[in-house]
């Protein structure tokens, strides 16, 4: 009843068989095998259209892959990394100077509105040296409306010193602590109001600090005199300066002593809160009328 379907050989069968011929062909030595070669030229022949068409598409997938693994390729990707870090920080400097630049422009302009001033932001682009002073070249000149005696700013508020020569693109700002200044007067603030100073008469004393006596003040609810602190505050009220310069701060006290040939009399030295010989960007205030600009005083 068997017919030629039912004597077919299973594919387990066939499986089994397959495998016990691969092993045997592996264990026969190479020359009793070559008929074989026939039919691996056979499945190259076949097998080749498709490997070739999956070698196409995958190629572009994989080269980035495989270039990176270059070292060469590798260090050029490096550099332009650190080469765009390098412009991303840069930027973000600039724009915190600006946004600094903005707010001292504006802290100023809000402080003194009356003043008759226009304030003009400008970089330091050299320093003269003359035996023991030094001043500093400014990138403002008479073309941006500068003028003789204008006042020039640190930080804001900080007094750095007054023009003293104006071409047509620069001029020349001499600081207050340069030995070549002459001095100034400036009221020791022990409080809030103009009665609470101490006037005082500082010159340059070296090193970018500023040193000079104290006016002998009676303070009748203590019957001796107002007492002069470290950290108090010291303010340009000087005459003979124009009146945007009036009460600028000139810096802090930074020590006490009396006077060598006069005990009764104390000695205070002034230091800038800023270091003003080393300073890369100074703020002009340049009077809108140039005729307030010669000793215009309060």
């Amino acid at each position: 009843m068997a017919g030629p379907l039912a004597r077919r050989p299973s594919a387990k069968a066939l499986l089994r068989v397959s495998l016990v011929v691969l092993f045997v062909l592996a264990a026969v030595p190479m020359r009793y095998t070559r008929w074989t070669a026939g039919f691996a030229d056979l499945a190259a022949t076949v097998s080749a259209p498709v490997s070739n068409a999956v070698r196409w598409v995958a190629d572009p997938l994989t080269r980035p892959l495989r270039r990176s693994t270059d070292p060469a390729l590798a260090e050029q990707f490096r550099q332009e990394l650190e080469v765009s870090r390098q412009r991303a920080l840069d930027l973000e400097l600039k724009v915190r100077s600006l946004e600094r630049l903005v707010f001292e422009l504006q802290r100023g302009a809000d402080l003194t509105p009356e003043l008759g001033v226009r304030q003009i932001a400008a970089p330091v682009i050299g320093r003269f040296t003359e035996s023991s002073s030094s001043a500093l070249q400014v990138r403002a000149g008479a073309g941006r409306g500068v003028v003789e005696n204008a006042v020039a700013v640190v930080e804001g508020l900080q007094l750095l010193g007054r023009v003293e020569r104006v071409a047509s693109a620069w001029c020349v700002v001499r600081p207050i602590n340069d030995r070549s200044s002459g001095g100034l007067m400036a009221l020791i603030m022990t409080g809030e109001s103009l009665d609470a100073g101490i006037p005082c008469r500082l010159e340059p004393a070296g090193g970018g600090l500023l040193k000079g006596p104290a006016t002998w003040v009676f303070e009748p609810a203590r019957q001796g005199p107002v007492e002069v602190a470290v950290g108090m505050v010291v303010r340009l009220r000087d005459e003979t300066w124009p009146r945007s310069a009036q009460f600028l701060i000139v810096g802090e006290v930074v020590a006490v002593e009396p006077a060598p040939d006069e005990p009764t009399r104390t000695l205070v030295t002034v230091a800038p809160t800023v270091p003003l010989q080393r300073v890369s960007e100074v703020v002009l205030r340049v009077p809108i009328d140039p005729a307030r600009a010669e000793g215009d005083g309060p």
